[in-house]
């Protein structure tokens, strides 16, 4: 019985070791929040969809001053279907991704761009997807 016991001590001791050891060499990893944004390019007509140039305004007056250390957008095609609709709806996107602290402020932040851009591009809605990630600088 008292080797069984010593066995499963040695077994938790050396998981527990392996638990708390870095991936790599040196790596110090934070755990931070990603959030991604879909956000469509067409507008009700006549208007035409978002240009290049009204997405990177609006990357540089309003995200940019939320997020000034750093930002991933790409462009994307999508598409969706309206609740109770059977019409399938396509159109360019952007796709914007930011890492940030998880905190009240930046969520904040995160909801003033959502809300900026349905107002100045006549947006029904923005997709969001918020993941709990381990980040490191290398």
């Amino acid at each position: 019985m008292r080797r069984t016991n010593i066995a499963a001590l040695i077994l938790l001791l050396t998981l527990a070791s392996c638990a708390s050891a870095p991936q790599s060499p040196g790596a110090a990893f934070a755990t931070e929040i990603l959030d991604t944004l879909y956000l469509g390019t067409g507008r009700p007509a006549p208007q035409p969809p978002v240009s290049d140039s009204e997405w990177r305004a609006f990357l540089a007056e309003v995200v940019t001053a939320h997020f000034p250390d750093g930002l991933t957008a790409w462009n994307a095609y999508g598409q969706w279907r309206q609740s109770g609709r059977a019409e399938i709806v396509s159109e360019d996107s952007h796709v914007l991704q930011l890492i940030h602290e998880d905190s009240p402020l930046a969520d904040m932040a995160i909801d003033e761009i959502i809300a900026a851009y349905k107002s100045r591009f006549a947006q029904q809605s923005v997709l969001r997807v918020r993941t709990v990630v381990r980040v490191t600088w290398k």
